[in-house]
């Protein structure tokens, strides 16, 4: 009993001190960080997996950004977590998307509470995840929460950049599968957009089939692939503060790094961009690929290009 007792005591003097911690940053990052104008903030985003930490890092290497780690993390009342006091990891759910486009003006006044989380001078433990300390005039947003989002984000900021990046499905769904194995948390129950969002669910009824049809893990992440994307070519790619890039092509195209670079007003080498693009791959989690069955594939191939998204599996 005595060693219980201790070990009670222990784990709330140790809860305490997290939450201390976190106050402490709290406070002592809005006093240390600038506000950015939404013209001095790119946004690299894309479905998980599809090399958005990667690129976000590359972006900013060059451009001497700060980074910002996926700031649009959800509870299960659909809140913004970060934007609650104390980060409660328990209360997240981490496959949940908001869904908001220009006409909505619900989801438009949710989008304003990333305001801060954007472009304000506080940040919280889980963004800094890949920031240094130092000041800079640029800051480099990192998310794969946003592809659902991106017509409310791009007509609510039009200053803001938008890199859109797209990965093989293929490949994007390996990887999210080893990643599962390893305790991420990728799984996402479709049925769950039918509660959240009933209007993303109207826009999909003609993919019901699809809908109702996934059962395997493999299924769910090809059929949330295809969702994020089709939404997001549908409604944001046309916005001018948008840039779509491939990242077969980013890996070893300095061409396609020379636009990117000339769209951003960057003088920066091309040739440069590339070989950091290089060293950042070495550097990649969960390269190794899992090896999908024969219907695993027919399946991810079939639902890709029922959403017209077929471009994306050479």
């Amino acid at each position: 009993m005595q060693y219980n007792i201790k070990t009670h005591i222990f784990h709330l003097l140790s809860r305490g001190w997290i939450h201390a911690g976190c106050l402490i940053n709290y406070i002592f990052w809005r006093y240390e960080h600038q506000a950015m104008s939404p013209a001095n903030v790119i946004l690299v985003c894309g479905s998980g997996r599809s090399g958005t930490t990667w690129l976000g890092s590359v972006v900013a290497e060059i451009m001497e950004a700060q980074i910002i780690f996926e700031p649009m993390l959800l509870n299960t009342d659909v809140e913004f977590a970060l934007r609650k006091p104390f980060f409660d990891r328990g209360r997240i759910d981490f496959n949940l998307q908001l869904y908001a486009t220009r006409d909505d003006l619900a989801s438009i006044e949710k989008l304003r509470g990333l305001e801060e989380l954007f472009f304000g001078a506080c940040n919280t433990y889980w963004t800094r995840q890949a920031c240094n300390r130092n000041k800079a005039s640029w800051r480099v947003i990192k998310e794969i929460r946003a592809c659902l989002a991106l017509e409310g984000i791009c007509n609510l900021w039009p200053e803001l950049k938008v890199i859109y990046l797209v990965r093989n499905p293929i490949d994007v769904i390996q990887s999210q599968i080893l990643a599962s194995s390893k305790g991420w948390e990728f799984d996402c129950d479709i049925r769950q957009l039918k509660y959240h969002n009933p209007m993303l669910w109207t826009r999909l009824k003609d993919f019901e089939p699809f809908l109702q049809s996934s059962s395997s893990l493999s299924d769910r992440l090809a059929l949330r692939w295809c969702i994020e994307n089709w939404i997001a070519h549908t409604d944001a790619v046309h916005f001018p503060n948008v840039r779509c890039v491939s990242y077969s092509d980013c890996l070893s195209m300095s061409v396609v790094w020379r636009e990117i670079l000339t769209w951003l007003n960057i003088e920066s080498s091309s040739t440069k961009a590339v070989n950091l693009t290089k060293r950042a791959r070495t550097d990649l989690p969960f390269a190794r690929r899992t090896q999908l069955t024969h219907f695993q594939l027919h399946y991810i191939t079939e639902v890709t290009e029922a959403f017209g998204l077929s471009k994306y599996l050479g």
